[in-house]
């Protein structure tokens, strides 16, 4: 594929040897439900067997300016976090098929070498790319490196970590 016109979506659904869940915001709800008024992704990719997933998030319209309000600097960290930990939480729920309850779920307890690269800015779509690196009891390990749609970095981190409950 040519370089510059791939994007992490597109190299996930050529990997046609794989199980490969692809949920639209809609059906992602099912699996976190509590998000479904603040529900930051539009869609969720998830390959089972690499234990990964892209979710992708377009800074567009209402959700853009609401995003941006009082950042015209471009788009906040904080909301940057919010995307790797939707997106996280959302590999973990589609892998373990784990429906999100107040009896089930992911909290997730630690970042580490979190870096902040460059801006996103209205009109631009994110691609946050999550690895599960370990799993070990009820403890998940992520690696979350978040681009926009021209292969610039814009968030990163080392280590995510998520505390697991299953009932």
């Amino acid at each position: 594929m040519n370089q510059a016109t791939s994007t992490p979506l597109a190299e996930a659904s050529e990997e046609s040897d794989r199980q490969i869940t692809v949920l639209g915001a809609h059906e992602l709800t099912d699996y976190i439900p509590h998000r479904r008024k603040s529900l930051v992704l539009d869609r969720l990719t998830v390959n089972h067997e690499a234990k990964s997933g892209i979710g992708i998030f377009a800074l567009h319209g209402p959700r853009a300016d609401h995003c941006m309000e009082d950042h015209p600097w471009g788009f906040p960290g904080h909301w940057a976090f919010e995307v790797a930990a939707v997106t996280a939480a959302g590999v973990i729920a589609v892998i373990r098929n784990i429906k999100m309850t107040p009896e089930t779920g992911i909290m997730l307890v630690g970042l580490d070498g979190a870096r902040w690269r460059s801006r996103a800015m209205p009109g631009d779509t994110l691609y946050c790319a999550v690895s599960v690196k370990a799993f070990k009891r009820e403890v998940a390990f992520f690696d979350i490196r978040m681009t926009d749609g021209h292969d610039n970095v814009v968030f990163e981190a080392d280590k995510l970590v998520g505390m697991v409950k299953q009932a």
